[in-house]
């Protein structure tokens, strides 16, 4: 309860070792709650100077700039990051889900596809694509990105999407079979399970409708 206080320890800490994570994420944090936004941008984009991977730091970013009711910074932060380092995809995938958050769908696909157009078989891109096909009901061409997905990046989460896609289609043939590919990656999905189950009734196979 005392960041002023933590940021004198933080600073400390970074004079033994100006790359100490804990202490550049501390910082970011901590002037975040002092109110000085600037300064927690600075000691976040620090974060990722030194740990490229660590995706925290732009996440950070971004809701310290939010909570201060700032979302032009929050995007600067984001767009810059990807300016400077487009081949870090993850900053592709949160800046995605900002313009999501705003209602800027166009937006979020020209990010998309600027991604696809440096990697056509980039795993979020395609998974982000198609979330955003999948949100317009465009079915037939999410279908399309996510066989792609599936064939790049197998998982029960791009299965279960898939799933769904046909079954937006009403293919249900299909959906359960890519629905039952989600579930032998993951037995447990919720989102399959539901799905499937759902296909089932749809298909009128009541007994195994119930069962799931």
């Amino acid at each position: 309860g005392d960041p002023k206080g933590a940021i004198d320890h933080y600073r400390v800490a970074l004079q033994e070792d100006p790359k100490r994570l804990g202490a550049l994420m501390g910082m970011g944090h901590a002037n975040a709650m002092s109110g000085n936004l600037d300064k927690a941008l600075y000691y976040f984009k620090r974060v990722r100077r030194y740990h490229p991977s660590h995706t925290k730091a732009l996440e950070a970013a971004v809701r310290s700039a939010m909570a201060a009711n700032d979302p032009r910074k929050a995007e600067m932060a984001l767009r810059e990051e990807k300016g400077q380092f487009p081949d870090r995809h993850d900053t592709y995938g949160l800046l995605v889900q900002f313009y999501m958050r705003q209602d800027r769908d166009d937006d979020a696909l020209t990010v998309v596809n600027d991604l696809l157009s440096r990697d056509a078989e980039s795993s979020i891109g395609l998974r982000l694509k198609a979330m955003l096909l999948m949100q317009k009901s465009d079915f037939t061409n999410a279908i399309l990105v996510l066989q792609t997905a599936a064939r790049v990046a197998p998982s029960a989460e791009v299965f279960a999407t898939l799933g769904e896609a046909f079954m937006g289609l009403i293919k249900m043939p299909e959906a359960i079979e890519s629905l039952q590919k989600a579930l032998a990656l993951n037995s447990d999905h919720p989102q399959a399970l539901f799905q499937l189950a759902e296909a089932h009734r749809k298909s009128q196979q009541w007994i195994k409708a119930f069962y799931l």
